[in-house]
């Protein structure tokens, strides 16, 4: 029995089941010398960045440069950034970090954006992470 395909992949969705696998690699490889208690806590913040990393890079396909530019410095937090990225606070609120805890620190020429985040809750594990263009998971 062969299952029928409704649809094939475009370069859209080809790429973001790319990030979000990289993603989901780095956030699991990336974060040595640390408990396996940070490592989930962090995990979290991971696939949250790789979100709003996505949603940037769906706004970018559509939006002019001038408007891609502005979105750099934002926090999410702000209600008008998540509004732009098509996000809620319920999709960036968790145990260990909130919306206000991700900063879009660039986005270079192809949408693709680099992604800071500290833990501002009482349970939320020390020190900042950046979510790199390239998918890289880096601690600060």
């Amino acid at each position: 029995m062969t299952i029928p395909r409704t649809k094939d992949l475009g370069p859209a969705e080809m790429r973001t089941v790319i990030l979000l696998g990289i993603g989901i690699l780095a956030a699991i490889t990336g974060q040595p010398k640390e408990s396996r208690g940070a490592k989930s806590k962090w995990f979290e913040a991971n696939v949250s960045s790789v979100m709003i990393q996505k949603s940037i890079l769906d706004y970018a396909a559509n939006a002019d440069s001038a408007k891609i530019r502005a979105l750099v410095g934002k926090n999410l937090g702000d209600e008008n950034t998540r509004r732009v990225l098509k996000l809620s606070v319920m999709n960036l609120e968790g145990a260990y970090f909130t919306a206000s805890d991700y900063y879009i620190i660039s986005i270079n020429n192809e949408g693709l954006a680099t992604i800071k985040v500290t833990g501002s809750k009482i349970n939320a594990p020390h020190g900042s992470y950046l979510l790199q263009e390239n998918c890289d998971w880096v601690k600060l």
